[in-house]
């Protein structure tokens, strides 16, 4: 069969893609997109934005029933979980257009419905039909990496893509793994009445942020009713009575906890085994992740890939952040090119209060700097976050010894919003005295970030 040629094929609609494909749109060229399931990638669908909105659920649930502690009448209510989880699917609607591809076929891309796969360096097959293109981006992203555990298979287990749209609510919940879906959906699914415990094998819950801090949200998280074993290893899953046993070990001790369901939050997996990635010569790292250079080129000179599935920092803004290097290093000279720089990315976990942060921890600034200084600010300590009743979580900002901010970690209400300025001022380059200058508006809660900095 004959294949239809374009200039750009995108294989991969999610934030990467879709960001690369507007590029090469702009720069004229011919573009298409080969996608298996609906445009936005996994975060539209089954990720950020169900997620956050199941959050956001909970959270105005938990400020019902504190409502005598803002002087309102006492509110007895009880959570509606089917009405809950069709929210959720409503806001999926409303930011997708409900999952169609019309609106790109009416701005001029052609889209292949399909799974593509390689069948020649410059050409895809696609449910049946042939994809040729000059340049091609990759970005299928991830799958849930379900973790390799006795009888889980066997008793059923459910992972973010179904937690999302849950027909019935599960009374008891085991969540394996403890970073940030872990973490989010026990406080979403505790909030709504479900008994949560929770097994990470690491030493604390999100393992990649400031001990101390995230120290911090465990304390909020417990206090709230979800039980957390760190350190610990499920060995192995059971079906017992119509429930299903979950079996596991921490420092000689034997844990067992008996729940309706199971939910596997334990990373993510590439998503490129199906793509025959060999046949173009586009070489992998361990795991199956897409190696690139700082240009996001693979080792195949027409073959660029984005987002999740090249293992970096797997966000959805990094992941757009990423498209528009190579929406313009496709079309870019080789003087002209633009590099990825992943030094400088904030993130945030959005449990209720969010966790948020930006640049170094205390102990990477000091393995990387030695002399450094370390800034705390108790939220207790903003006069903002007394009037709001939410008094709960710190600041901690890291300087080098000219005050020169290398990092911040924010626990507390809106933290996943006031992060930006000190991702502004640690891109910059800033030192403290600069951040300090800026009159900021009282009473707010980022005059807390005025006075963080001002304790360096």
């Amino acid at each position: 069969m004959a294949a239809e040629a374009f200039d750009v094929v995108v294989l991969g609609t999610g934030a990467g893609g879709l960001t690369a494909a507007e590029h090469a749109k702009q720069a004229g060229a011919n573009v298409a997109l080969v996608e298996k399931d609906r445009p936005g990638g996994d975060c539209t669908y089954y990720g950020c934005v169900p997620t956050k909105a199941l959050i956001h659920s909970a959270k105005v649930l938990h400020y019902i029933r504190r409502a005598q502690e803002y002087g309102l009448p006492r509110v007895d209510v009880q959570p509606d979980f089917r009405e809950v989880m069709a929210h959720a699917q409503r806001v999926i609607d409303k930011v997708s257009a409900e999952g169609s591809f019309e609106p790109w076929r009416d701005r001029g891309f052609r889209v292949f419905q399909g799974e593509g796969r390689f069948v020649d360096p410059h050409e895809l097959e696609v449910a049946g039909e042939r994809v040729r293109g000059d340049k091609f981006v990759i970005a299928t992203g991830t799958d849930p990496a379900v973790p390799e555990i006795a009888g889980l298979a066997e008793a059923g287990y459910i992972t973010n893509i179904q937690a999302v749209s849950l027909p019935e609510q599960p009374m008891e919940l085991a969540i394996i793994g403890a970073g940030p879906i872990g973490t989010e959906f026990s406080q979403f699914f505790t909030r709504m009445g479900t008994k949560v415990t929770v097994f990470g094998k690491y030493d604390q819950i999100l393992p990649k942020e400031d001990p101390e801090v995230a120290g911090r949200l465990r304390t909020i998280l417990e206090g709230e009713g979800v039980t957390i074993h760190t350190g610990a290893k499920v060995d192995q899953v059971s079906t017992q009575g119509g429930k299903k046993l979950v079996v596991a070990s921490k420092g000689g001790e034997r844990l067992e906890v008996l729940v309706d369901e199971i939910l596997a939050a334990t990373g993510r997996r590439p998503a490129t085994s199906e793509i025959a990635l060999d046949v173009p010569g586009v070489a992998t790292r361990r795991g199956g992740w897409i190696g690139v250079d700082d240009t996001l080129r693979t080792s195949a000179e027409h073959i660029w890939a984005v987002g999740d599935c090249v293992g970096r920092l797997l966000f959805t803004h990094v992941a757009s952040y990423q498209g528009d290097i190579v929406g313009h290093n496709m079309f870019a000279k080789d003087g002209d090119l633009q590099r990825y720089d992943g030094s400088v990315i904030p993130w945030a976990t959005f449990t209720e209060p969010p966790l948020a942060r930006v640049g170094l921890t205390e102990q990477q600034a000091r393995e990387k700097h030695g002399d450094v200084r370390v800034a705390r600010l108790e939220f207790s300590d903003i006069e903002r976050a007394h009037i709001m009743l939410e008094p709960e979580g710190m600041m901690k900002v890291v300087a080098d010894a000219d005050k020169r901010i290398l990092g911040a970690t924010i626990l507390g209400p809106h933290a996943d919003e006031l992060i930006h300025e000190l991702a502004l001022a640690v891109k910059l380059g800033l030192r403290a005295g600069d951040v300090r200058s800026l009159i900021h508006a009282y009473p707010t809660l980022a005059e807390g970030v005025r006075e963080a900095v001002n304790r360096l």
